[in-house]
């Protein structure tokens, strides 16, 4: 387990295919729908609860050139560490 929190590039892969997963239209970004249905998988997969006010916050503050939809880059960060904090409580597989 340790060997895949400290793999930064093996993390950044998985979170580039979960991004890619979730950027429905295929246009490169994450707008408010596409971050929603995130969470709302992220909940009923790991009891993680975000409310629609809370994904406004989380877009709005990864939001760096307020264009109102999410890149890769501007969402990276966020995910590789929930990826990492996923793992460290047992709730998601390294494997």
């Amino acid at each position: 387990m340790d060997d895949l929190i400290n793999n930064e590039r093996l993390l950044h892969l998985v979170a580039l295919q979960v991004f890619e997963k979730y950027d429905l239209d295929k246009n490169g970004f994450w707008d408010v729908s596409e971050l929603d249905k995130f969470f709302i998988d992220m909940g009923s997969s790991f009891g993680i609860d975000i409310t629609k006010v809370e994904v406004d916050i989380i877009l709005r503050e990864f939001d760096r050139n307020k264009d109102g939809k999410l890149s890769f880059m501007e969402i990276n960060k966020m995910l590789v560490e929930g990826l990492k904090r996923l793992i460290e409580e047992g709730k998601l597989s390294p494997e």
